[in-house]
């Protein structure tokens, strides 16, 4: 597999693994909107990200997600900091993104079998 093809593919799964851990995190700060004194999850990736071209490629595939606390959002009288409606909105954009990048990865390998087949 040529490097480009092979380098793209890597990245698409490397952010598709942030995707699912972000929904996992998603998924248990709304498991836990009722429990008293929770402080909801989050998962950092992009934050520590910089650069540009081959050497944003390379910290992309360097940089693990990092699941953190979030101890600066207000927090109700009980200690839970979970806002369900919060949790929903971005529980959706995430889902957006991995179906996305599915999309992308699933073109990507359509053309490989395509160039490899010889049909289009």
């Amino acid at each position: 597999m040529s490097e480009p093809f092979h380098g793209e593919m890597d990245h698409i799964g490397k952010l598709m693994d942030v995707a699912a851990r972000r929904h996992d995190a998603y998924a248990v700060n709304i498991a836990n909107v009722n429990t008293p004194g929770y402080k909801r999850s989050e998962v950092k990736f992009e934050d520590v990200l910089e650069g540009r071209g081959a050497e944003l490629k390379r910290r992309i595939l360097e940089t693990e997600p990092r699941l953190v606390q979030d101890t600066t959002s207000a927090a109700r009288f009980d200690g839970n900091n979970v806002t369900l409606d919060k949790e929903l909105a971005l529980l959706r954009k995430n889902s957006l993104l991995y179906r996305t990048f599915t999309e992308i990865l699933s073109a990507k390998i359509r053309l490989l079998r395509e160039s490899i087949t010889g049909r289009g």
